[in-house]
């Protein structure tokens, strides 16, 4: 049994350029951009590249193997911090952060919050962002309902295609 905890829409549709044999991340909507960078200064360049790996894979990609896969090729040159950032990310979409609204990055838990049988108290942050980081699955969505994967070409002369980013969460146990 599932729920999708970010639903693909406009707002989180990540923009690419394509630069010869090379995908390049360009940009993300507001205010969603702007959530993401109070997350994090890196987050968008992140998630971009995470996107490019569900891409690559074609399906659904657990976030946790899909974080390792990105730590190993370390594409931004962090090392081993790209787990933190998007358990930091998660954390926020399971606390109420959206990508229609501003947000002004504040994170509290609050007392007993419940995510199907598990309750997490506001000291327990390591433990809810433990439980979403293997607990969340990054999704490849419909191509001709998010009109993704399709090359635009601009006046400018510039490639581009989108992605939306889609997060469902699994309440399987694993």
């Amino acid at each position: 049994m599932s729920t999708i905890l970010l639903p693909a829409s406009p707002q989180t549709s990540f923009t690419y350029e394509v630069r010869n044999d090379k995908f390049v991340w360009v940009d993300v909507p507001q205010p969603f951009k702007e959530n993401l960078l109070n997350v994090d200064e890196i987050m968008p360049a992140v998630l971009a590249e995470m996107l490019l790996l569900v891409r690559h894979h074609g399906c659904t990609c657990k976030t946790d193997e899909l974080c390792e896969e990105l730590t190993a090729a370390d594409p931004l040159r962090i090392g081993t911090r790209y787990r933190l950032k998007i358990q930091r990310f998660l954390e926020a979409l399971a606390l109420g952060m959206t990508p229609h609204e501003a947000w002004d990055g504040d994170i509290t838990i609050p007392p007993h919050f419940r995510i199907r049988e598990h309750t997490f108290q506001p000291y327990q942050r390591t433990q809810l962002r433990d439980y979403l980081y293997h607990h969340t699955y990054f999704e490849h969505p419909s191509t001709s309902r998010y009109d993704c994967d399709k090359l635009h070409l601009l006046e400018d002369g510039r490639i581009v295609f989108n992605l939306p980013l889609q997060i469902r969460y699994s309440y399987a146990e694993g």
